[in-house]
């Protein structure tokens, strides 16, 4: 009985020191391989990229090498070069480019969304058109609210009476402008043909007519008044339509467009005044961002 009782100690031993080694042996085995950044992995059948680690890279012309790396990865993705059913449209991709060119930064946090969305796709969460669709709209994503466009340079020109909005100038959201123009030149919004029964006004606009009403681009404004025009980039709102005046300091909300015209519906019997030989006309000027009043300019 006692040398029953050794040999089954000897055997519960050995199970004990069995054990842990194959468990280990069968965690190792289990474990995914590691996968390196900035290269191609396959993940259920769909090549995914895994991004370069763009935080251990503290050289900052290194760090713009591996976005560069980046960019030709997910441009090979988009052209279906890795996987052949992820085939997008070239225009789309000129558009993709163009945004991530324009904002090379972003591509980083693109980069690590797509492989997220990559392995949705290969598990089967997400369908194809969506990820393309995804994928084709990032660099819109990535550019949101930017200004890629602002006014850097004056801009000297004159305004026609006899055309509808114009100039159209983009600026950038907070920046603050100053637009001049003179309220002194005259001109008519009704030429009748007789100089002395002609209604001559200023860029301030008819004072008999303060409220030009329905169906003019200014409905509240005086009739033949400089008018301009605030259109945001966005669409979120209706365009800010108001009296230029001589000098206006202008502080955008958004990023966006503007135009001027004359407070009018009909344009071809509009002229300038016209004195001695001279003609009337309407200067414009819009320099470039300043700091505003209630910035402590």
């Amino acid at each position: 009985m006692r040398r029953w009782s050794i040999s089954i100690l000897i055997v519960l031993i050995a199970m004990a020191l069995v054990a842990p080694a194959a468990s280990a042996k069968k965690k190792k085995k289990d474990e995914a391989p590691k996968i390196e950044p900035n290269t191609w992995f396959d993940y259920h059948g769909v090549q995914c990229y895994n991004p370069p680690n763009y935080d251990a890279e503290v050289n900052e012309p290194n760090r713009r090498m591996l976005r560069q790396h980046a960019m030709e990865a997910l441009l090979s993705q988009m052209r279906g070069e890795i996987n052949e059913q992820f085939v997008i449209d070239e225009r789309k991709i000129d558009n993709w480019e163009t945004d991530f060119l324009g904002k090379p930064t972003g591509i980083e946090q693109f980069s690590a969304d797509n492989l997220a969305q990559c392995k949705k796709y290969a598990e089967g969460e997400l369908g194809l058109s969506d990820y393309m669709s995804w994928f084709a709209a990032g660099g819109k994503r990535a550019t949101a609210g930017d200004c890629r466009n602002p006014l850097a340079y004056e801009l000297h020109q004159t305004l026609s009476v006899q055309e509808s909005w114009q100039v159209r100038r983009h600026i950038c959201n907070g920046d603050q402008v100053l637009i001049e123009t003179t309220t002194s030149n005259k001109y008519t919004v009704a030429d009748t043909g007789d100089y002395e029964t002609t209604v001559w006004i200023t860029p301030d606009g008819d004072p008999a007519q303060p409220e030009a009403g329905d169906g003019f681009p200014c409905p509240h404004c005086p009739v033949g008044a400089v008018i301009y025009k605030f259109e945001f980039e966005d669409k979120s709102k209706s365009p800010v339509i108001e009296v230029l005046g001589a000098s206006l300091e202008y502080k955008s909300v958004n990023n966006g467009y503007l135009s001027f015209t004359i407070n009018d519906v009909t344009y071809y019997d509009n002229t300038f005044h016209e004195a001695n030989g001279v003609i009337d006309y309407l200067p414009l000027s819009i320099y470039p961002p300043v700091m505003g009043i209630d910035d402590g300019g």
